[in-house]
């Protein structure tokens, strides 16, 4: 794989207009576009983007306990409204839907991954 300056992959992780991701660089229009249709460099973007939304997730993950706690907590206050309450139970059962759904997804993408290898290694 081709190797990139850090500043190339930075600048176009941290700015989506041409014009300042050139101005940045110091790259001309023709560079920029040819960056932008290189399958290389665009691989670099992707996993590093990924990488990225991975490490946020993480730390959103790790708030997870305490986010719960808090949000019960305001639920069970005597003084907070009953649409406060709904509000929060409908909140707190629509979150766990979605990563119930997720974490549904990613075992059978595993699942499919790991037959794939196996099927591979034969």
């Amino acid at each position: 794989m081709k190797e990139y300056p850090e500043s190339l992959i930075t600048a176009f992780l941290t700015s989506y207009k041409p014009a300042e991701i050139m101005k940045l660089t110091g790259i001309s229009k023709s560079k920029y576009y040819r960056l932008k249709r290189d399958p290389d460099f665009q691989r670099i973007l992707t996993q590093r983007r990924s990488e990225i939304v991975k490490e946020a997730v993480l730390k959103m993950e790790s708030y997870l306990t305490e986010d719960v706690e808090i949000l019960q907590s305001i639920i069970r206050k005597p003084d907070t409204s009953d649409q406060v309450k709904i509000n929060g139970i409908n909140l707190l059962m629509s979150q766990l839907n979605q990563w119930k759904t997720t974490s549904e997804i990613l075992d059978r993408l595993q699942a499919l991954e790991d037959a794939q290898t196996k099927s591979e290694q034969v």
